[in-house]
């Protein structure tokens, strides 16, 4: 028998056992031996994107029974009967002619099982989808393939003109629809007046899309860590595109497969709007990236330019990594890890620290007046830039030596409060740059280019040339810029 042919028998088998399970399934509901859970689903009015909010529509309410199986009914029926049966013994065989290992033929066939009889109570199943998966899933684990996973991430702190944007083939930002922000929850017989009167907050207000294949999670793992990194890598492109706290709130992750996850998700049924792993992270920062429709064809091609070199980066290596892992993770951290302006000018200039200095004396020096020129190649004014770099060095190191509150004191923290974000700004160039010039100059090289380029046109240029070659910095501006007067710049 040949393999197509094989496929093709494997395949009608398992249909039959797909029905056979909807058929025995359906009989326990109808004869009244499930668990009847009355719910009520909420849906929700247009949203307000101008004020990230949005009504419930309570005159739409709908309700409906979710039914839940008995603990034993549910194992009595799947393997006591539909283990047994002989359209699973026919699977099986199928499945050993394909030099599947018996004990995971029959594993397999029990996750299969166990998915159509817990989804059939509650909605109309489309065999053809459970029976191609379980197809697919066969012939990744014969063939060694990847298994395709779903990522969907609601983010925060992320403002969009446009409803969606592609943001390279297969990758989607979006805005979140009523249809996604309806809930489902248990019957209530009363509703307070007025919370029908009161707006909810949006919970996020973009949700990133994507797939990504991936080998078999390791043992003990809920998700590949390949997976984990590429959202890690595109969290990272958003926050150096311009200098945003973007976070999730929700993350819904799941492979197109029966065998690799212990559930699958069916779409159609609000009830069924379940989010894997509510991330416990609370937003301390009013950083947040506004994305115009004018911007959206600037940050695809930031993406292109930056996404392959910072997928280099691993996020593990917070404190094993090289100079550059460092800094990312600062810059990170003074977007995310405190909402005091100070401590994000700490972090950020941790960040500039570990680009810059490749030596211990006059680091305060060398790298304000290194950042001071390279900003100046994007529209900064260097020597407003190098004043405000002093400041922030000299919050910084009040802060790590623990200076006493004093009038210069409160002078840097009133900085702070006006320029954090600026200084931050300051960072992503530094770091945009040597993300971009890393497998063409090392750090010591170009940093040496850089003091040169003060005394010498030739460099000047060369680093000049470099930068306009080789680096891609959108939004060259994205903030006001003050500018220090001639009359003001020694005081």
């Amino acid at each position: 028998m040949q393999p197509e042919q094989n496929t093709k028998e494997l395949y009608s088998e398992l249909s039959i056992l797909c029905e056979y399970a909807i058929e025995k399934a359906l009989e326990f509901k109808e004869n009244d031996k499930l668990i009847r859970i009355p719910h009520e689903y909420l849906p929700a009015k247009e949203v307000n994107f101008q004020t990230e909010s949005f009504d419930y529509d309570w005159e739409s309410t709908k309700y409906f029974d979710y039914f839940e199986w008995p603990v034993e009914t549910f194992s009595a029926l799947l393997n006591d009967d539909l283990m047994q049966s002989t359209q699973s013994f026919s699977v099986m065989q199928q499945l050993i002619d394909l030099k599947v290992n018996e004990a995971f033929a029959k594993g397999s066939i029990f996750s299969l099982l166990r998915d159509i009889i817990k989804e059939a109570v509650n909605t109309q199943l489309d065999v053809n989808y459970y029976v191609s998966t379980f197809l697919t899933d066969i012939d990744c684990l014969l063939n060694k393939k990847p298994f395709v996973w779903n990522v969907h991430l609601w983010l925060q702190n992320v403002h969009l003109e446009s409803d969606q944007i592609k943001l390279t083939e297969g990758v989607f930002l979006r805005r979140p629809i009523k249809d996604q922000l309806g809930i489902t929850s248990i019957k209530t017989t009363y509703v307070k007046e007025f919370d029908k009167m009161m707006s909810r907050k949006l919970p996020a207000t973009a949700i990133l899309s994507f797939s990504v294949s991936c080998s078999k999670k390791d043992a003990g793992e809920l998700y590949p860590s390949e997976l984990l990194y590429e959202i890690e890598v595109w969290l990272n492109i958003f926050r150096l595109f311009k200098p945003s706290s973007i976070s999730i709130y929700y993350q819904s992750i799941f492979p197109n497969s029966i065998l690799e996850y212990g559930f699958s998700e069916n779409k159609n049924q609000p009830f069924d709007k379940f989010w894997e792993g509510k991330v416990d992270y609370k937003d301390v920062s009013t950083h947040r990236l506004y994305l115009k429709k004018s911007e959206e064809a600037i940050l695809q091609e930031f993406i292109v330019k930056v996404k392959p070199t910072i997928s280099q980066t691993s996020p593990k290596t917070y404190l094993s990594g090289n100079h550059f892992d460092l800094a990312l993770h600062r810059y990170n951290d003074s977007l995310l890890k405190s909402e005091v302006n100070a401590y994000k000018i700490l972090s950020s200039m941790t960040s500039i620290e570990a680009l810059l200095s490749n030596e211990n004396t006059e680091i305060s020096f060398k790298c304000r007046l290194r950042v001071s020129k390279l900003v100046s190649f994007f529209g900064f004014n260097p020597i407003d830039a190098f004043e405000k770099m002093k400041k922030a060095y000299d919050l910084r190191s009040r802060l790590v030596h623990g200076s006493k509150t004093s009038e210069k004191m409160n002078s840097l923290l009133e900085f702070a409060r006006n320029y954090a974000h600026e200084i931050i700004n300051f960072n992503r160039i530094c770091i945009l740059i040597f993300l971009q010039l890393k497998n063409i100059k090392e750090k010591d090289d170009l940093i040496k280019l850089i003091d040169q380029s003060f005394i010498s046109d030739a460099s000047n240029e060369s680093l000049r040339e470099l930068i306009t070659e080789n680096v891609v910095i959108p939004i060259p501006n994205p903030y006001f810029q003050i500018t220090i007067k001639p009359e003001e710049q020694n005081q």
